[in-house]
């Protein structure tokens, strides 16, 4: 799932907002979410609601913040929204097409999105894994997802230590001089990570 933004002196190709384009069930929201590279989460219930409980590795942004914030989102990766009310949902929708989005998708309510992932047998929760298992699955998610991505830029990782929801790690290669391997590379780890696991994990690096 990939979108556009268009200039805003040029037209769409239909000035007509269909729901039907963007809404996608929640089972196709965490597939999304779950096989992306770059997915983008975010949560458009007041910060209040965030704070008590929110999807791991969602963003908060309050629909009334949306609009001021719209050329501020991020350009390349998947886009994927939910609110508390499948009105909010709609509203966002609709201000992110009119603004020159071309492709994204939303789900109708967190509590909706929340009984998919408890259902999901595809999902991953870490919380309810074996301690001894742990280690292994979180291997498997720096293999398949975030290794490859270090080794294009001529980077990897080891892992030195887990505890709880701390994971240690060494740098090699390029990424071990990177300015970002403390900033951006790290938040991708974290971001990958936490949605992976469906828990919000901390990477440490020595």
């Amino acid at each position: 799932m990939k979108f556009f933004i268009y200039p805003k002196d040029e037209p769409k190709k239909e000035d007509t907002f269909q729901a039907k384009d963007f809404e996608i069930s929640p089972e196709v929201f965490l597939k999304t979410r779950r096989n992306s590279q770059k997915p983008y989460v975010f949560d458009l219930r007041p910060q209040a609601e965030y704070n008590s409980d929110h999807l791991p590795g969602a963003y908060s942004l309050p629909l009334e913040h949306l609009e001021s914030n719209i050329y501020q989102m991020p350009y390349n990766g998947d886009i994927l929204l939910y609110g508390g009310t499948a009105g909010e949902t709609l509203e966002a929708a609709k201000l992110l097409y009119e603004n020159g989005f071309d492709s994204f998708g939303y789900t109708e309510s967190y509590d909706i999105l929340k009984d998919a992932l408890k259902a999901s047998t595809e999902d991953v929760r870490l919380m309810d894994l074996p301690e001894e298992q742990r280690a292994g699955i979180i291997e498997d998610i720096l293999d398949n997802k975030i290794r490859p991505a270090l080794a294009s830029d001529g980077g990897g990782l080891s892992v030195l230590n887990i505890d709880g929801n701390q994971v240690f790690v060494e740098y090699h290669g390029a990424c071990g001089s990177c300015p970002s391997s403390t900033s951006g590379t790290l938040k991708f780890i974290e971001s990958q990570l936490t949605i992976s696991l469906n828990h919000d994990m901390q990477v440490i690096p020595a």
